[in-house]
C-alpha cells in the first residue's frame, strides 16, 4: 500500500524553574494507515522530549503529553494552497 499523508497534532508541556507552558506541533507524516501515522507521530514526540540541567542546577523538561489528532490528507490537498487546520483560540478580553 502507498503511504498516505496525515496531519498529526502533538501537545507538549515544558516545565522548569520559572517556566510552565504548553505548545502544539503540527506534523506532516506519511504512513500506510491511521494507526501507523499515530505511531510515527508518537515516536517523533517521544524523541523530541528532553530534560536539561543547567550549570546553576536549574532544571527544564519538555515532554509530549499526547497526540491530539491524526487527520488523513490527500495528495490533492497538498498540491496547491489549502487550509490544513482551523481552530478556535481562547482570547482574554480586558475591559
Amino acid at each position: 500500500m502507498t503511504d498516505q499523508p496525515y496531519l498529526a497534532v502533538l501537545l507538549y508541556e515544558t516545565t522548569g524553574a520559572e517556566v510552565a507552558r504548553r505548545h502544539e506541533d503540527f506534523l506532516l507524516v506519511r504512513a500506510d494507515s491511521p494507526r501507523g501515522a499515530r505511531e510515527r507521530a508518537e515516536l517523533r514526540g517521544r524523541n523530541q522530549s528532553y530534560r536539561y540541567v543547567g550549570p546553576g542546577g536549574e532544571k527544564l523538561e519538555q515532554r509530549m503529553v499526547r497526540v491530539e489528532s491524526v487527520t488523513p490528507l490527500t495528495d490533492e490537498d497538498l498540491a496547491g494552497d489549502t487550509e490544513l487546520l482551523s481552530r478556535e483560540v481562547p482570547v482574554t478580553i480586558r475591559g
